[in-house]
């Protein structure tokens, strides 16, 4: 069997004992803070990003009302041909 695995047993000491108790709750407090710094960190990340989108669709907004602008001011025959310079 070439898929077999080699495992290596240490005997303990007898008085040996585990502090799972105070390891469990101390990882229970490291990962409740880490958890609340994670999801600050998320939200701060997500909340870059939607700013960043509304800036962008602001600017295309007020583009768009600029064009629309020049073009209803401008007389029927001219602004039909930007149009169709524009596409």
């Amino acid at each position: 069997m070439s898929n077999a695995k080699k495992i290596h047993f240490a005997m303990l000491p007898d008085k040996y004992e585990p502090l799972i108790e105070s390891l469990g709750e101390c990882r229970s407090e490291e990962s409740k803070a880490d958890r609340k710094y994670k999801r600050k960190q998320k939200l701060k990340k997500c909340r870059k990003n939607f700013l960043k989108v509304l800036r962008a669709g602001w600017n295309y907004f007020v583009l768009g009302v600029q064009e629309f602008a020049t073009n209803y001011t401008m007389p029927y025959a001219t602004s039909f041909t930007v149009i169709t310079e524009m596409r």
